[in-house]
């Protein structure tokens, strides 16, 4: 059985953190790379692409709830 490897395409970018955090990180990314894919996965054979701005809301949400419970 032949086992495939999938490799992250590079980002085009010379961004550094410079001492942000990754929350910072991603905010920046959603508010600069919106529409842009941020995440990609593999669906019934169907590739699917996840924005910066959805993966922001997603962990806002996330995080929200995760202080919510304390």
């Amino acid at each position: 059985m032949t086992r495939h490897v999938f490799r992250a395409e590079l980002a085009a970018t010379n961004r550094k953190a410079e001492g942000r955090t990754l929350p910072q990180l991603l905010c920046d990314n959603a508010r600069d790379f919106a529409a842009a894919p941020a995440l990609k996965s593999k669906r019934a054979g169907i590739w699917r692409a996840q924005t910066w701005r959805w993966v922001y809301a997603e962990v806002r949400l996330l995080a929200r709830g995760l202080a919510a419970l304390g």
